[in-house]
């Protein structure tokens, strides 16, 4: 029996041929086995971004790096996105996480990589490679790029950034940056130790890193459940003074409190309390 022929077969055009009606069936049908495998990737592989928080005083650079597994998001402000930031900052980034961090994806600005023109030839023998791309070298690290003009292969840092803007920025009014900054590294906290996500099933970025640690200890570097501050935890200028803040204390230090003030009908800032002498942080 000769094989059913579509009536408008000859008006397709090949290119439009895998949108036909029987190939969708014939896609839908077929067997697990050769469904998408699911992505198996392990903890470290780290996005990072930079954007910029807009206020009356000033603009204020703020640098993002988020785990593409945990979701553990870190950031740190800086006056300007240059070379010597971005590296600055992946130095904090690799010494703030407990784990490893094999890769990180960035993209093509001037803070994380050089221009097309400048990465190969006489230029990059004389540069010398970016100094990001030096303390990848130096800690281990593969870096990768997305595609230029395409943001959105580095969407889960891009996303992030939104997600701050939307809950600080969008939302409230600051007398000053002090106060903003206070506000973001806040809500940062809050997000990592508090927020349930369903990509995590359920599960916090810090519970989800410590089920890791559980499930496989040799990618750490320390037991993350030692870093969590408490009564026993060692402070003052003999602790961590000449290294960058750790995971645990540098997003879980409590900022000044906040006071809300009314100024107008439906308008609200925020203004820094200075702190007592004995209270403790969170």
């Amino acid at each position: 029996m000769p094989a059913r022929q579509h009536p408008e077969a000859d008006a397709i055009k090949p290119a439009s041929l895998s949108r036909t009606p029987w190939r969708l069936a014939a896609a839908h049908e077929r067997d697990d086995d050769e469904a998408r495998p699911v992505r198996t990737d392990a903890i470290g592989y780290v996005h990072i971004d930079s954007c910029e928080l807009r206020h009356a005083d000033g603009k204020l650079v703020m640098f993002l790096a988020i785990d593409r597994v945990s979701k553990f998001t870190y950031v740190e402000f800086h006056d300007r996105a240059g070379k010597i930031e971005g590296a600055a900052f992946l130095r904090n980034v690799a010494a703030a996480f407990p784990y490893k961090i094999h890769t990180v994806l960035t993209d093509n600005g001037m803070a994380f990589a050089d221009l097309p023109k400048n990465r190969r030839g006489p230029s990059r023998r004389f540069l010398g490679l970016h100094i990001f791309d030096r303390v990848c070298i130096e800690h281990g690290i593969e870096h990768r790029l997305t595609k230029p003009y395409h943001p959105w292969t580095n969407g889960q840092a891009e996303r992030m950034n939104r997600t701050i803007k939307d809950a600080t920025l969008k939302l409230f009014h600051y007398p000053d940056i002090e106060s903003l900054k206070a506000h973001v590294l806040a809500f940062v906290a809050a997000y990592n130790f508090a927020k349930h996500l369903k990509a995590l099933r359920w599960k916090t970025p810090f519970e989800a890193i410590a089920h890791a640690w559980t499930t496989d200890p040799s990618i750490f570097k320390i037991n993350p459940r030692h870093l969590i501050p408490g009564p026993n935890t060692k402070s003052g200028p003999t602790a961590r003074s000449e290294q960058a803040p750790d995971m645990m204390s540098a997003l879980s230090r409590a900022p000044p409190p906040l006071k809300s003030v009314s100024i107008a009908p439906g308008a609200t800032v925020f203004t820094v309390m200075p702190r007592a002498p004995n209270s403790l942080a969170m």
